[in-house]
C-alpha cells in the first residue's frame, strides 16, 4: 500500500462545555470546562472521518486493546476536532467572552488545513499529556 496524506481542515473554534458530574448528558449552561476547542467539517474531512470509523472498528477488533479500552468505547460522532489549549476551570462563559470569540468563531484560514499521515494511540492521565504512553501508531495508507 502506498502511505498517503490526509489533510484535515478546521474551521471554527467554540469554548469548551462544562458536564454535570462528569456526565455528557447534562451540560451546565453558560460555563466551560476550561478548554478551547477547533472543529472541522464532517462533510469536507469525508476521508479522515472515514479512516477514523475504520480504525475504531479495527481496535474493538483487537482483543488486547478493546479489553484495555473497555466496553463502553465507541466512536460516538463522525467529528474531527483538536485542543487549542486551556485557561481556568468552570469559567463563566460571559456576554464580553461571546462577542470576542465571535469575532475569531470562523477559521477559513489555509493554516488551519493540517496534512496527517500518521495517527497514536496513547493514554495519558493529564491534559498536558507529561506522562503519555504510546500504545500502538498506525499509518495513513491508500486502504481508506
Amino acid at each position: 500500500m502506498t502511505q498517503t496524506n490526509i489533510e484535515v481542515n478546521f474551521n471554527l473554534i467554540r469554548l469548551g462545555t462544562k458536564y454535570e458530574n462528569r456526565s455528557t448528558l447534562k451540560p451546565v449552561p453558560g460555563v466551560s470546562n476550561g478548554t478551547i476547542i477547533a472543529l472541522g467539517c464532517s462533510v469536507s474531512n469525508k476521508k479522515f472521518i472515514t479512516y477514523g470509523n475504520m480504525l475504531t472498528s479495527f481496535l474493538l477488533n483487537d482483543k488486547n486493546l478493546s479489553n484495555m479500552l473497555g466496553k463502553r468505547f465507541r466512536r460516538r460522532f463522525p467529528i474531527v476536532w483538536c485542543t487549542i489549549g486551556y485557561y481556568t476551570t468552570d469559567f463563566v462563559i460571559s456576554e464580553d467572552l461571546e462577542t470576542l470569540f465571535s469575532k475569531y468563531k470562523k477559521l477559513n484560514k489555509s493554516f488551519f488545513k493540517i496534512p496527517c499521515s500518521d495517527v497514536e494511540l496513547g493514554m495519558s492521565h493529564y491534559k498536558d499529556l507529561r506522562d503519555w504512553k504510546s500504545l500502538e501508531k498506525f499509518k495513513l495508507s491508500r486502504g481508506w
